[in-house]
């Protein structure tokens, strides 16, 4: 499973990478942390699964939500927050 991060905080990304690298099935394809970023770099990449950040510094999760949903063959995404 191709797993692509949007997160904002280096903090949270780093652990999250951590924990999820251990999982063997699973191959990190990417992150991003904008909005911008994140909808080029998850067209590019095709993941399985996003996992977003609902709040970003620049801008929000909203809009790839939106973005991600609007494609052919979406991937899954998972939302969460640390707010």
């Amino acid at each position: 499973m191709k797993i692509f991060f949007v997160e904002d905080s280096e903090i949270m990304l780093g652990r999250l990478k951590r924990e999820i690298s251990r999982i063997p099935t699973v191959e990190i394809v990417g992150d991003a942390g904008t909005p911008k970023e994140a909808i080029a770099l998850i067209e590019d990449k095709k993941p399985d699964l996003v996992l977003l950040d609902i709040r970003l510094r620049v801008g929000n999760g909203i809009d790839v939500l939106y973005n991600i949903k609007r494609q052919n063959a979406p991937p899954i995404v998972i939302v969460f927050t640390g707010y």
